[in-house]
Parts: structure tokens; sequence; C-alpha cells
């Protein structure tokens, strides 16, 4: 890792290289957010109109439709919010409990740093403007405050006008970025605090605001009007900025079978495994495992392994990364990442508009309708404004009494009197009617109705909809074409989602291994829950990251437990068991309290012993159920049920009239018997 002058130097030719060329994607991040704000209206048009004094006024029109379409859209990401869970690579009698171990504690710290709200504002970000940006951190670290002794994973919402990053990426999410950084301000009495040993001088207050956009001049020098901003400070505020930088390096690493596996006197292997131990502690090496089958080592570790231990290495290469706290001229630290995974901020991106080179979101679409229809009404009302509401004009001595006229003129039971031959001669005409452009209406209308166009979400998916009778199928489709219309965004919060998940286990390692007495609550499997402590040696060495559906909307639950809970009648009825779970999965699907929701259950079954063998066939029917609803097949189904239960039901009493016929037939063949004498015949 570079140190010192190198590393200042590196990091102002960054920054230096960002600033330039991002200049237009901050400019078309800071119009983005002002259509999305509605403060759109630095166009031509304006509303004239008269006040009670007698003054012309002016209005500018403002009509926000850009806001809707982004918050359903945002909304929508919530609502179909995919989770991320971790399978352990264990045994099987084992995985279970390593698995349900890290999910919980991940879901612990991600209910404790805010997680889904701020990942919402990120894609509120990605949305608006291209891009959005979490940093997730230790609280251990430089800059940040911990609320907890022990330390805990922070995370934050970067603002997208101060992240800065290798302006020559280009794939989803800038993973493909060599460096990045973000700039944080902090008032002078609060970063004495959060950095040891340090001055206020540390902190460069040069205060340079050029008027206008940053120019990028490729071949620098004095007309380069790229400003460097992390040392600026706000004299009256006493406000600094500082930076927190990332870079990569391609570094060499090596590989090598470990000696262990050639061992067959154990004291020999517990001997080795001290050494790697020691070797792994003494170099940092975050790679070195020395209970591994094949070593990968840092080339410091390498070269100390070599010197005891007769091992053949094979070198390859290896992306590292690393961060560094800067403000002016002063590196407050630098380090290698305690996540090797990637950077510790995470990226969603939208669109990459390739003849601009920036990255766009979903109101770059939306601001010529939304300049258009604006534009169109106020010009529209502009004209209405300055129509002639009425009156004449009239020659000298047409009219005589020229206040009666005025006052008779626009009442409808008046009587005007006006001088002889003065219609005749037409002394008095109307005012002429000032021109009125045509097609204004026909603009607004276009205008208007391109927003679907533009994003490819009609009206329905904003919850505005004449079917008043929609059914969860229908809404399912729709958001099938939502997420197809959506796809660049859905496919970058779930590669996202990955990233995060892996940087997020690492820190959990991190935090697990200092200790303390931090406990959160784990779901055994009949969903009860105990607080278990957090402790290290329940991680294992590697998990796999699976992606969870999406949660099913409210309108999918509702329809969900009419079904469950109509076919739970009728199979009830016609008593199979079967029914009583069906109502019991309708019951879980309810937004009561748990407690309730145990009675309820407990008044449903109390105390039923059920043959495991019968409980399976009965989980099989449950499932094949819940695959008729999921494929739309529950009307049939429910047709079918109604129709075998009435067919028993009829051939119930079928059976019931046969055995009364049949005992009364030999109730009479019985009397008969008994009247008649017996015939004996030897």
């Amino acid at each position: 890792m570079i140190s010192g002058e190198a590393l200042l130097k590196q990091y102002k030719e960054h920054k230096r290289i960002s600033m330039g060329a991002l200049a237009r994607q901050y400019k078309n991040t800071r119009m983005c957010q002002a259509f999305y704000a509605g403060d759109t209206m630095d166009i031509t048009g304006k509303v004239s109109y008269r006040s009670d004094d007698g003054q012309l006024k002016f209005a500018l029109c403002q009509f926000n439709k850009v806001k809707p379409y982004v918050n359903a859209v945002n909304g929508f990401l919530i609502q179909t919010r995919s989770r991320f869970k971790y399978a352990a690579r264990a045994p099987k009698e084992a995985q279970a409990f390593y698995s349900d171990y890290v999910n919980y504690y991940s879901e612990y710290n991600r209910d404790n740093c805010r997680a889904d709200q701020i990942e919402t504002r990120q894609n509120l970000d990605m949305l608006v403007n291209g891009y959005g940006v979490t940093d997730t951190f230790l609280t251990f670290g430089v800059g940040y405050a911990s609320r907890n002794p022990d330390g805990e994973i922070g995370m934050m919402r970067l603002d997208p006008n101060k992240y800065w990053w290798d302006p020559s990426a280009r794939e989803m999410n800038i993973i493909d970025r060599k460096w990045d950084g973000y700039t944080k301000q902090y008032y002078l009495d609060e970063a004495l605090d959060l950095f040891d040993n340090a001055t206020e001088d540390d902190f460069e207050a040069e205060k340079q605001e050029p008027e206008g956009d940053y120019a990028y001049n490729p071949m620098g020098g004095v007309k380069n009007l790229i400003r460097e901003y992390y040392d600026f400070a706000d004299e009256a505020e006493k406000i600094i900025n500082v930076d927190f930088y990332q870079w990569a390096e391609i570094e060499t690493y090596y590989r090598g079978y470990n000696p262990i596996y050639e061992q067959s006197d154990p004291e020999a292997v517990l001997n080795i495994k001290a050494f790697l131990d020691l070797v792994k502690e003494e170099n940092g090496d975050d790679l070195l495992d020395p209970k591994a089958e094949i070593l990968n080592c840092s080339a410091e570790s390498k070269k100390r392994i070599a010197e005891h231990l007769d091992v053949q290495f094979e070198a390859y290469k290896r992306t590292s990364y690393f961060s560094a706290v800067i403000s002016g001229k002063k590196v407050f630290t630098s380090y290698r990442n305690l996540s090797q995974q990637s950077y510790t901020r995470q990226v969603k991106t939208g669109d990459f508009d390739e003849k601009n080179k920036i990255w766009v979101g979903m109101v770059n679409a939306m601001v010529e309708p939304q300049k258009y229809f604006n534009k169109s009404i106020t010009e529209f009302l502009y004209t209405i404004a300055n129509l002639s509401k009425g009156g004449v004009m009239y020659e000298e001595g047409a009219i005589e009494k020229i206040k009666e006229f005025e006052s008779g003129y626009l009442r409808p039971d008046a009587n005007v009197e006006v001088s002889k031959d003065a219609i005749k001669d037409g002394r008095i005409q109307p005012k002429r009617e000032p021109y009125q452009p045509t097609g204004v209406e026909s603009i607004i209308e276009l205008s208007n109705s391109s927003f679907t166009d533009v994003t490819g979400l009609d009206k329905s998916f904003l919850g505005s909809s004449e079917n008043k009778l929609e059914t969860a199928a229908l809404q399912r489709q729709r958001i099938k074409q939502a997420v197809n219309t959506l796809a660049c965004y859905v496919d970058a919060v779930i590669l996202y989602g990955k990233e995060h998940a892996g940087l997020m286990l690492d820190f959990m390692r991190e935090l697990a291994s200092f200790g303390g007495d931090r406990q959160f609550r784990l779901f055994d499997a009949e969903g009860e829950a105990e607080l278990v402590p957090v402790k290290l040696d329940h991680f294992v060495d590697e998990y796999d990251i699976d992606v969870q559906e999406a949660p099913d909307t409210e309108l999918e639950k509702a329809e969900r437990r009419e079904a469950f809970a109509s076919m739970g009648s009728l199979l009830i009825q016609s008593g199979d068991p079967a029914g009583k779970i069906l109502f019991g999965m309708a019951l879980d699907d309810m937004q009561i309290d748990a407690r309730k929701k145990a009675k309820a259950m407990q008044a449903l079954m109390p105390g039923e012993q059920i043959d495991p063998m019968e409980h399976n066939l009965l989980k099989q029917r449950v499932q094949q159920l819940e695959g008729l609803v999921q494929s739309g097949e529950l009307q049939k189904t429910q047709s079918e049920i109604e129709k075998n239960l009435a067919q028993a039901q009829k051939t119930s009493a079928d059976r019931i009239k046969v055995l009364e016929d049949a005992r009364q037939t030999a109730k009479e063949t019985d009397s008969i018997t008994r009247a008649s004498p017996v015939t004996v015949n030897v």
C-alpha cells in the first residue's frame, strides 16, 4: 500500500480527474433533483392578472407530474424488496443452525443501522438522478462515533453531489471503478473531537466558490477551472470538509499446498499450525488460513513461510482495497479495508447515457413532457387572461350618456339608448377578440399522455384504475410488466444486495470478534424466540448468498386468505382434516397480534393429535392447494370441491333412503314370517 506523499499526490490526481469528468453528471443531478422537487421553472411564460389595487401581477405555473411516477416506482421497490439470506457451507446436521444464526444476526444489525430506510432513500436517488450511494462502516473507524461501547455497524446515505468516482467505470453499479471518494462536512469543533491529534490548522480553510459549472480542461494549467473543494471551509459557520478516499491496487499473492496435510505426526501438525497462526497475525494477512488445504498469502507471509517450511508457491494477482481519510494536505489515516469483497461504498445505478457519458434515471425521460406541459398551461392561462372580456368601441357622439350606457350594457333586462342612426351607421362596434393560438389544448393533452409513454408505466401503476374489481392475478401481471420496464433498476438493486450482503458478513465477523455483551433474538422451528450471545465460533468459514423471493402484496395476501378460508370451510364440511390446516394458514397471513393468533389456532385445533404419516399427506395436499391458488385455478378447484361435496351429500342421502327401504322391507318380511305356519319337510 502506498503512503505519505505518494498517497496524497494520487488522491489529488484522482479527485481532479473525477471532478472534471463528472461535471456534466453533477449538472444533470441538480437538474433532475429540481424537476423531482417541482422547482423547474427556468422556462419562459408567465400568467398576468390584475390585483385589487389595479397593478399588474405575474404568476408562474408549476405542475409537478414527475414526483408521482418516481414515488410509485420507489414504493414498488419497497413493496417487492427481496431479502438476501446466508446459507452456511457446513455439514447437513449443523447447516440449519449456522445459517439461522447469521441470518438473524444480520437482521439485528440491519434493523440497528436502519438499513431498509437508508436503502429506500438510495433507491430514490437512483430513480431521480441515475445513481444512489450508501456507505457501511464500523463505528470504531476514524471520523465516526458509536452509540454502543462494544461498537456497531453503521450505515448512511451519501449526497450524490458529494460522491466522486473513477469516471472511466461503465459497469452496472460502477463496480469496475478504480477509486472513489466522498466529501463529508463537519463543524470544526466536532471534527476536532472525532479526529485524534488534529488541530484547526489541519483543516485548510480557503473559501473559493467560482460561479457557474465546473469546466474540465484536459490540458490542465491556469485555465483549468476545477476547484479542489476538499479544503473549503465556511468561516462564519466553521464548517470544514473531509474526504473519505478509497482506491484499489493490484497486488501479487501466492498459493501453495499446506504442509499440515503431509504430516502424520500430530505434534508436527500442531507446531506448523501454530507457526502459520503467528505469521498471519504478524503480517495482518487476511487471506492466510492455516487450516486450509491450499495456503493463500501475501508476499511478506510467503517469504516468512518459505524460510521455515518446504512449500512450493505459485504467484497470482489479486485486487486489494484501501482507504484513507484526508483533508487539505493532512492524511489522518490510511489502511487496508477490513472487507476485501469490494469498496465499503455501494452504488445503485440506472441507465448509462453513452452520448453524454452520464448515468440517468427516470426523471431524464420526463423532463421534456414536464417542460411542455407547464409551458402549455402557462401560455394557455396567459392567453385567457389577456382575451377581451366584453365592451364596445364607439365614435364620439354615438352615445350621449356614457355612464348609463356602461351600467346597462351588461344587464340583460336593461334598455340602452344611443344616438340616432348610431347603430345604422355602425358607429358602435364590439371589440375584436385577440388572436387565440390554436393547438394549445392538444399540446397539453399530448404532454400529459407522454408521461406514460416515456416511463412505460400506465396510470394504474400509480393506483388509479377504472376497474374497481381488480384481482391479485391481474396485479401480478402488471407487476411482471413493470419489472420488465424497470429491468435496469431491478437488476441494480439485486446486484447491490449481493455485494452488500458479502460486505455485511465481513463486518459481522469483525464485530463478533470484539466480544462484549451483545445479544440478539434467534427464533427456533416453532417460532419461539430466545436471546443468544454474539460469538465468533458460531460463524463458519464460507456462506452462499441466496436471493429470497419478493414478498407478496397486500392484495395477494387478502386473496390468498379468502381462498384458504373458503376451501378450508368446504373441506371441513366434507370431514377432511386438511380444512383446519387451511384455516390455520389463513390466520397466519393475518396482521394480528401473535398471542391472539396463537389463541385462535389453539381454539381451531385444541390439542388434536395427528398421525405423522397423515400429517405428511395433509401437508402435500395443502401444498397442492397452494399451487392451485398461485396458478389461478382457485375458482375451478372450489367449483370441483363444491360439486364433489354436493355429489357426496346426494350419494349419502340415496344410501340412507336405500337402507331405510331395506329396513322397512325386513320388518314386513319378519311380520309375515311370524304370522304364517312353519312347514317342515322331512
